[in-house]
């Protein structure tokens, strides 16, 4: 927060919020992004009512989630990051979700991933390269979903 406060200076107000609770009134934000993080709340649900509810009617979001389909979680038996809380899910299940939230979807994407050579592990090299391959298969074995969406 800091650095980015100095970088940003008072062009932009930053701060550390609980994302089931912003400090926001309703309707305040034209465009939101959510990249990779939903997925990490306590309560997935009650994060994104409140993306929703700050959001302005009209307004779009982007989120960024894991595919729990994604062919490579398959072959090594994935159960998520290391991280405690993560949801997993699949297109079709993110995509009742999001709608059962009050958004329409109007694009999905796959995530193409982190850069082959993003460092020199030869095991990670491997995964992105893996990764890589799998963009030429359908959209259900995407590593991450890119989700474009509007408010109801």
């Amino acid at each position: 927060i800091r650095l980015s406060n100095r970088i940003l200076s008072s062009k932009v107000k930053t701060l550390v919020a609980n994302g089931e609770m912003l400090p926001f009134p309703a309707d305040y934000f034209d465009i939101i992004s959510s990249l990779g993080t939903i997925e990490h709340f306590i309560s997935p649900s009650r994060g994104l009512k409140e993306i929703t509810r700050v959001m302005k009617k009209g307004g779009q979001v982007l989120l960024v989630v894991p595919n729990s389909f994604w062919v490579l979680n398959k072959l090594t038996f994935y159960k998520g990051t290391e991280q405690p809380q993560e949801m997993l899910a699949t297109l079709g299940q993110w995509a009742r979700f999001f709608k059962k939230h009050g958004l329409k979807i109007e694009k999905i994407n796959k995530d193409i991933g982190p850069k082959v050579f993003k460092n020199m592990n030869p095991l990670g090299i491997i995964k992105r390269l893996l990764l890589k391959f799998t963009l030429t298969m359908p959209k259900a074995f995407a590593y991450q979903f890119i989700f474009i969406c509007r408010k109801q």
